[in-house]
């Protein structure tokens, strides 16, 4: 049930993000709090919200996130769409120190460090 409704949620983002939103909802309520993809859905919800103008859920997502700590692999995905949101509420100097403060990560690889400064303001 979990990875059918992850898999739905992912086809979905793209194309109607406000009805993924209900489905990364959905698959969080299934997954159990020690499940290691749990943060994949978490970056999914943040993602799909940011996308469908609820950038203050999708911040709030990200920075729960981020503060509970996430696995290297998906931390740039956080970092990228807690500045996305912040951007989007119009808190451009608050989006630069996130930027600062995302690049300055020791799990970022150079290519994620490029991209985040890379990122039009």
């Amino acid at each position: 049930m979990l990875a059918l409704l992850r898999d739905v949620a992912v086809a979905l983002s793209p194309v109607a993000p406000g009805r993924a939103v209900a489905l990364w909802e959905r698959a969080l309520e299934a997954s159990a709090p020690e499940d290691p993809g749990r943060s994949e859905l978490v970056a999914g919800l943040a993602l799909a919200m940011a996308e469908s103008g609820r950038p203050v859920g999708a911040e709030a997502n990200c920075r729960r996130a981020l503060a509970s700590g996430v696995p290297p692999g998906v931390e740039e995905t956080f970092r990228s769409c807690l500045i996305g949101a912040v951007l989007l509420q119009g808190r451009n100097v608050e989006a630069d120190e996130e930027t600062r403060k995302a690049v300055a990560s020791p799990h970022l690889s150079q290519s994620d460090r490029a991209a985040l400064l890379a990122r039009p303001k």
